[in-house]
Protein backbone atom coordinates (compact mmCIF):
# COMPACT_ATOMS: atom_id res chain seq x y z
CA UNK A 1 0.00 0.00 0.00
CA UNK A 2 1.64 2.96 -0.62
CA UNK A 3 1.45 6.40 1.03
CA UNK A 4 -1.31 9.24 0.25
CA UNK A 5 -0.24 12.00 -2.01
CA UNK A 6 0.35 15.11 -0.70
CA UNK A 7 -2.92 16.21 -2.24
CA UNK A 8 -4.67 14.27 -0.90
CA UNK A 9 -3.21 13.76 2.46
CA UNK A 10 -4.11 17.76 2.58
CA UNK A 11 -7.79 17.08 1.87
CA UNK A 12 -8.04 14.41 4.37
CA UNK A 13 -6.39 16.58 6.87
CA UNK A 14 -9.30 18.79 5.73
CA UNK A 15 -11.85 16.25 6.24
CA UNK A 16 -10.92 15.47 9.66
CA UNK A 17 -10.16 18.58 10.87
CA UNK A 18 -12.82 20.74 9.80
CA UNK A 19 -15.51 19.10 7.63
CA UNK A 20 -16.69 15.70 9.43
CA UNK A 21 -18.80 15.66 12.56
CA UNK A 22 -17.54 13.50 16.11
CA UNK A 23 -19.48 10.40 14.81
CA UNK A 24 -18.42 10.39 11.27
CA UNK A 25 -14.83 10.38 12.55
CA UNK A 26 -15.71 7.77 15.00
CA UNK A 27 -17.50 5.98 11.65
CA UNK A 28 -13.78 6.12 9.72
CA UNK A 29 -11.67 4.95 12.36
CA UNK A 30 -14.16 1.84 13.27
CA UNK A 31 -14.21 1.08 9.95
CA UNK A 32 -10.32 1.85 9.18
CA UNK A 33 -10.02 -0.54 12.32
CA UNK A 34 -12.20 -3.72 11.64
CA UNK A 35 -11.51 -3.82 7.98
CA UNK A 36 -7.73 -3.87 8.70
CA UNK A 37 -8.56 -6.41 11.19
CA UNK A 38 -10.11 -9.21 8.84
CA UNK A 39 -10.57 -7.40 5.30
CA UNK A 40 -14.44 -7.47 5.17
CA UNK A 41 -16.89 -5.15 4.75
CA UNK A 42 -18.87 -4.22 7.27
CA UNK A 43 -22.54 -4.23 7.24
CA UNK A 44 -25.02 -1.43 8.88
CA UNK A 45 -26.22 -3.74 12.16
CA UNK A 46 -22.76 -4.59 12.81
CA UNK A 47 -21.42 -0.61 12.21
CA UNK A 48 -24.46 0.10 14.53
CA UNK A 49 -24.11 -1.88 17.19
CA UNK A 50 -20.53 -1.64 17.66
CA UNK A 51 -20.05 1.87 17.67
CA UNK A 52 -22.90 2.36 20.45
CA UNK A 53 -21.08 -0.42 22.60
CA UNK A 54 -17.83 1.45 22.15
CA UNK A 55 -19.52 4.73 22.92
CA UNK A 56 -21.48 3.65 25.72
CA UNK A 57 -24.69 5.98 24.26
CA UNK A 58 -27.51 5.71 21.76
CA UNK A 59 -26.98 6.53 18.55
CA UNK A 60 -30.10 6.44 16.46
CA UNK A 61 -30.40 4.65 13.32
CA UNK A 62 -31.19 7.36 11.34
CA UNK A 63 -28.42 9.62 12.21
CA UNK A 64 -26.23 6.36 11.52
CA UNK A 65 -27.52 6.50 8.03
CA UNK A 66 -27.20 10.56 7.87
CA UNK A 67 -23.51 10.29 8.78
CA UNK A 68 -23.32 7.50 6.56
CA UNK A 69 -24.60 9.33 3.54
CA UNK A 70 -22.39 12.79 3.76
CA UNK A 71 -19.55 10.25 4.33
CA UNK A 72 -20.34 7.88 1.21
CA UNK A 73 -21.28 11.59 -0.82
CA UNK A 74 -18.00 12.45 0.08
CA UNK A 75 -16.38 9.87 -1.30
CA UNK A 76 -14.77 8.50 1.73
CA UNK A 77 -16.29 5.18 2.28
CA UNK A 78 -18.96 2.87 -0.03
CA UNK A 79 -21.68 0.99 0.06
CA UNK A 80 -22.06 -2.54 -0.78
CA UNK A 81 -25.07 -4.29 -1.45
CA UNK A 82 -25.18 -8.15 -1.12
CA UNK A 83 -27.01 -9.23 -4.42
CA UNK A 84 -29.02 -12.25 -2.08
CA UNK A 85 -29.36 -10.93 0.82
CA UNK A 86 -29.45 -6.68 -0.29
CA UNK A 87 -28.08 -6.49 3.45
CA UNK A 88 -25.52 -2.94 3.17
CA UNK A 89 -22.20 -2.88 4.42
CA UNK A 90 -19.66 -0.43 4.25
CA UNK A 91 -15.62 -0.27 3.34
CA UNK A 92 -12.53 2.02 2.63
CA UNK A 93 -10.27 2.39 -0.16
CA UNK A 94 -7.18 1.12 0.91
CA UNK A 95 -5.39 4.68 0.41
CA UNK A 96 -8.23 5.93 3.33
CA UNK A 97 -7.85 3.50 5.55
CA UNK A 98 -3.92 3.98 5.61
CA UNK A 99 -4.32 7.48 6.29
CA UNK A 100 -6.40 6.74 8.98
CA UNK A 101 -4.58 4.00 10.55
CA UNK A 102 -1.14 6.09 10.05
CA UNK A 103 -2.70 9.33 11.10
CA UNK A 104 0.59 11.09 10.12
CA UNK A 105 -0.90 14.75 11.22
CA UNK A 106 -2.44 13.71 14.38
CA UNK A 107 -5.78 14.98 13.11
CA UNK A 108 -7.75 11.54 13.14
CA UNK A 109 -7.70 10.34 16.72
CA UNK A 110 -8.59 14.25 17.98
CA UNK A 111 -9.28 14.22 22.09
CA UNK A 112 -12.82 14.11 21.02
CA UNK A 113 -12.50 10.90 19.62
CA UNK A 114 -13.93 7.69 21.01
CA UNK A 115 -10.99 6.55 23.12
CA UNK A 116 -11.43 3.31 22.63
CA UNK A 117 -11.69 3.33 18.90
CA UNK A 118 -8.30 5.40 19.04
CA UNK A 119 -6.42 3.25 21.39
CA UNK A 120 -6.93 0.65 18.94
CA UNK A 121 -5.47 1.74 16.20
Amino acid sequence: MTRPSSELEAMLDKMFTQVLSKIQRQIMIYLANEIASNSQPISFVKLLTNINQRDKASLSTSKLVKALEKLERLSLLESIKHPITKEISFTLQPVIKKYILTDPQGFVHTSDALPTLAIAS
